[in-house]
């Protein structure tokens, strides 16, 4: 949003007078109330600062993992929600014979997937498999099938995914 390439919307207002964009900062581990919506920021293991989200409103949340490989903290506030968490997003990069790429670029694979869900303990929400690079996706696909006891979903897309 540099004002040449892409408009800077913290400049532009809208028939309101309002700018239409304003950025606040978000600080971890702290709830914030957003549009209705509560979010929380936590950090999460990658190969640059990278945050994964805690979301929801009411009775329903979900985890945005962002880019990370193995981590703790995110599945630890998130099994505090108990059956409040509903669905969980998380990357999966990479297919288990890559793992030492995986580690290396901050990233999951099936394996180490599994291993994260198991923090959440017996709670068992949704799962949502994105940022799969493509020429992995059969071999993710097909590794994915291995891991029991949890619905897991591979993202498209163009698609959008209902959460209840």
């Amino acid at each position: 949003m540099n004002g040449i390439v892409w408009p800077d919307f913290t400049k532009i207002k809208n028939f309101s007078g309002n700018f239409v964009f304003e950025y606040k900062p978000l600080h971890f581990h702290k709830w914030h109330d957003i549009g209705g919506y509560k979010i929380k920021l936590i950090p999460v293991n990658h190969t640059i600062p990278t945050n994964g989200f805690i979301i929801g409103s009411g009775n329903k949340y979900i985890l945005y993992s962002g880019d990370t490989k193995e981590t703790d903290e995110i599945w630890i506030e998130a099994k505090k929600l108990g059956n409040k968490l509903k669905a969980v997003f998380v990357e999966t990069a990479y297919p288990n014979n890559l793992i030492s790429l995986a580690e290396k670029s901050g990233h999951l694979v099936p394996s180490t997937l599994l291993l994260q869900l198991k923090k959440l303990g017996n709670i068992k929400p949704k799962i949502y498999i994105y940022h799969i690079k493509p020429e992995y996706e059969k071999n993710i696909k097909r590794e994915i099938k291995f891991i029991k006891d949890y619905k897991i979903t591979l993202t498209e897309e163009t698609k959008t995914y209902l959460i209840k």
